[in-house]
């Protein structure tokens, strides 16, 4: 899990965290640092203080220059990866058949 890296990405601190969770920053450091699987539930309440999604807190942070914005027939779609493009590009043909 990532939560330390989204923690240090959005500027929020150990402390600032504890707060916002209603819980002391001993017990923020204990779950960030405890080798057992977090809950998702506990997850989730870390995604909601932070103001992130839950996926960030477990997808690599993608280092991409890659970004694609298409509308077709008024409907926009967008993409941050090749393989999310190509998906978009399928379905824009399915549905013009």
């Amino acid at each position: 899990m990532r939560i330390k890296e989204v923690l240090k990405r959005y500027g929020i601190t150990q402390d600032e965290i504890a707060k916002r969770l209603g819980i002391n920053r001993v017990s923020v450091n204990r779950l960030l640092n405890d080798k057992n699987d977090m809950r998702v539930s506990t997850a989730e309440k870390f995604a909601t203080a932070i103001g992130c999604r839950i996926s960030e807190l477990f997808e690599e942070e993608k280092d991409t220059d890659f970004a694609a914005f298409i509308r077709y027939k008024g409907i926009h779609y967008t993409a941050d990866t090749l393989e999310e493009f190509e998906k978009v590009v399928e379905e824009i043909k399915s549905i013009s058949k």
